[in-house]
């Protein structure tokens, strides 16, 4: 019985399986396939030299988040064709050494899909650059281009933390446009649960956002001797980071 792996499995290649009662072996130029209810499973030991083709997965976007004491990791497909899972690297530099931090391989889900991996070992205020390696059933991996996970916040202008506002004065919130090219203004209630987001679909390129007189009215009417925290998010075509959060009191 040949030696054989599950696609994804490549950390053990010598599983030993014996489905001659309802698998059928098929062989092709590439190697050989065993075939068992409409699953392929590849025979590493039966193929020839792969290393020279890149891998079949057509990524949408792979991008760094910026959070506290990690940054996330996110990528979509749009293809998969023989993708056995991924695998994260990391440097501190653009053009360094990089390092592995995945510890096994994240399985792969198929076409049109989403992942997200959370980076927590880092270090605050430190800039780190990943790179995504996809790998396919037959071992070979294709290096995806670094993304930056900036340490730069979005920085506030105004108003300053702990203000105080009445339901008749709308706040003017305004912040430091800096590397990022779009926005998303956030408030929340004191237990970090999200209350109000602008724009409420997609991004904003405004670096100020002043909530129209009647909608802070009734907004600040229901939240009378509250506090509200609010925040800004920022992002780039590679990366994405948050503001401090910010305070302020409705009396």
């Amino acid at each position: 019985m040949p030696k054989m792996v599950f696609a994804g499995d490549h950390d053990d290649h010598n599983d030993h399986l014996d489905y001659n009662d309802y698998c059928n072996w098929e062989h092709t130029d590439d190697g050989a396939y065993m075939h068992c209810d409409n699953t392929y499973h590849f025979d590493h030991n039966d193929h020839t030299d792969h290393n020279d083709t890149p891998t079949l997965v057509e990524l949408i976007y792979f991008r760094a988040i910026a959070a506290v004491n990690s940054v996330i990791l996110e990528w979509k497909t749009a293809m998969e064709i023989d993708n056995a899972g991924f695998h994260i690297w990391r440097s501190e530099e653009k053009d360094g050494e990089y390092v592995r931090i995945t510890n096994s391989l994240l399985m792969a889900k198929g076409d049109d899909s989403t992942y997200t991996f959370i980076d927590k070992d880092v270090r605050d205020g430190v800039a780190y650059y990943y790179k995504l390696e996809d790998i396919d059933i037959f071992d070979v991996s294709t290096f995806r281009y670094p993304v930056l996970s900036s340490p730069d916040k979005v920085l506030i202008i105004r108003p300053v933390q702990n203000a105080v506002f009445t339901p008749d004065t709308p706040p003017i919130f305004e912040w430091r446009k800096g590397r990022y090219s779009e926005f998303k203004f956030q408030y929340s209630d004191d237990n970090g649960r999200t209350i109000h987001e602008i724009p409420t679909n997609g991004w904003m390129e405004d670096t100020s956002f002043t909530p129209p007189a009647a909608a802070w009215e009734e907004f600040a009417s229901m939240r009378k001797e509250q506090m509200v925290l609010w925040y800004v998010v920022g992002r780039n075509e590679q990366a994405q980071a948050f503001s401090e959060v910010r305070s302020l009191t409705i009396e």
